[in-house]
């Protein structure tokens, strides 16, 4: 039975047991009162089962019924005489007693059960309130995060495992309310001045400190909101000092791995020239022209010191690993599509439901294809319906991603991978860079010309895939 509908059930089942009782005092009444004479009228008698069956119907109709029946019953057993006078205002004395009595039972009964159910509700909720409290109880204190409330003094009033242990501070009975201005200084112009924010939430990223005295970096989620007891403030701190650690390492590989890239491109230069140079001081020198100058003979130990400094080994590094390239071109997506949508640049990206593997670096492709797109966005600057197409596939052991767009084309393809060109964004290197990039990882970055557009496609070898061991 559904617990919402018991007390009404109850009452019912009451209501039933009522309505019986006080038809069977209605038949014993009028039977005594037909059966004995006597001089004092038992009709008062009546009122008992009315009051008893005003608590049992919940209808008045049925009860004004049961009034009248019981009028008649009163007046046809009492031995008064009948007059028109005397018999009608006897009949409405009855009537009105009996309604009256009736009516005030049911009145009565009503509010009973409407308490009952009120009272029923008011505990439901109450139960409810107790799981939820209690879920969410358990809820902070499993969360990973750091999960704390203080007074608007800075005192913390609660707090989960994971803050003691992110904190370091103990909540043994007895102990003194630590506060919070000692771990996590930067909460504190919030709580003098509470009025700083009035959002009802803030982000803040801070340092923070444990009770040992060491250091973190703290990301902090926190909200002020008043209370009959006063100004409360709840945070959320994560740690990030390994996420931070991690960025950091990742970015110095980076910039160790595009540093060695780059001095290896300019060393490929510089070597062009020096052996360029090179001729030329030997040619020179089989003439004998200038065996005593002393000019030509510094040149000739420049030739060999610029020799040296190229012939250093540039190309040593980490061999490419393999890389999702779906993720990646979703990452990329999300970075550009609102450049795109800026610009009013229609943008289209297909790609194969499951692309295998590459080798290559996540951060070197992610750099490519960035700038990729960001030289399509230079030349669709001043393009009627501009487009933008991402496409990868993958066949032969390769994958390819084509960035195309209907910017026009490249006036002078010849010179598209020359680094220090004259005019060039960036000094002319990103499109040098980027090809060095997908060469380092056994790819390459070529330029296709299309019809009103240009179109650059990236090679990556794929992954060798791994053979199960028999």
């Amino acid at each position: 039975m559904d617990s919402n509908n018991k007390p009404l059930s109850v009452a019912r089942w009451h209501s039933f047991r009522l309505i019986a009782v006080s038809l069977t005092l209605i038949l014993l009444i009028a039977f005594v009162d037909s059966h004995i004479n006597s001089q004092i009228p038992l009709g008062f008698l009546y009122l008992l089962p009315m009051l008893i069956l005003g608590r049992g119907l919940g209808y008045r109709i049925p009860l004004i019924c049961v009034g009248i029946g019981c009028t008649i019953l009163a007046e046809i057993n009492d031995e008064f005489p009948v007059t028109v006078i005397d018999g009608t205002s006897r009949l409405l004395v009855y009537l009105t007693a009996f309604l009256t009595t009736g009516f005030h039972a049911q009145t009565v009964q009503r509010n009973k059960l409407l308490t009952l159910l009120h009272i029923h509700e008011i505990e439901t909720q109450r139960d409810a309130l107790d799981d939820t409290e209690r879920q969410l109880e358990a809820l902070i204190e499993t969360s990973p995060a750091a999960i704390l409330t203080t007074d608007i003094t800075g005192q913390i009033l609660t707090c989960n495992e994971a803050a003691r242990q992110l904190l370091g501070f103990s909540t043994q009975p007895g102990a003194l309310p630590p506060r919070i201005h000692n771990y996590l200084p930067a909460l504190s112009r919030f709580l003098q001045h509470p009025e700083i924010d009035p959002k009802p939430y803030a982000m803040i990223q801070s340092h923070g400190i444990r009770s040992n005295g060491q250091s973190f970096l703290a990301d902090i989620s926190f909200s002020i909101y008043g209370t009959k007891a006063g100004a409360r403030l709840t945070a959320i701190v994560f740690d990030t000092s390994e996420g931070f650690r991690r960025q950091e390492e990742a970015s110095l590989r980076q910039v160790m791995s595009g540093t060695r890239l780059v001095a290896s491109a300019i060393s490929h230069e510089i070597r062009n020239i020096s052996t360029a140079i090179a001729v030329v001081h030997h040619n020179l020198k089989r003439t004998n022209l200038l065996d005593q100058n002393k000019d030509f003979e510094a040149m000739g130990g420049l030739v060999e010191a610029l020799e040296s400094v190229v012939d250093m080994d540039l190309e040593g590094g980490t061999a490419p690993s393999e890389l999702e390239i779906t993720p990646v071109l979703e990452e990329l997506q999300i970075v550009i599509t609102p450049l795109l949508q800026q610009a009013g640049i229609a943008y289209e990206g297909l790609w194969e439901a499951s692309l295998p593997k590459a080798l290559g670096e996540r951060s070197q492709l992610m750099q490519i294809l960035l700038n990729l797109v960001n030289n399509s966005l230079r030349a669709l600057a001043h393009v009627e319906q501009p487009r933008l197409r991402l496409t990868a596939t993958h066949h032969h052991g390769s994958l390819y991603i084509a960035v195309e767009d209907n910017g026009g084309g490249v006036p002078h393809p010849a010179r598209l991978f020359r680094p220090f060109q004259t005019g060039a964004h960036h000094h002319g290197l990103g499109l040098y860079l980027s090809r060095a990039f997908a060469r380092s990882s056994g790819g390459n970055l070529i330029y296709q010309p299309i019809e009103n557009g240009a179109r650059f496609l990236l090679s990556l070898p794929e992954a060798p895939s791994k053979e199960p061991l028999l």
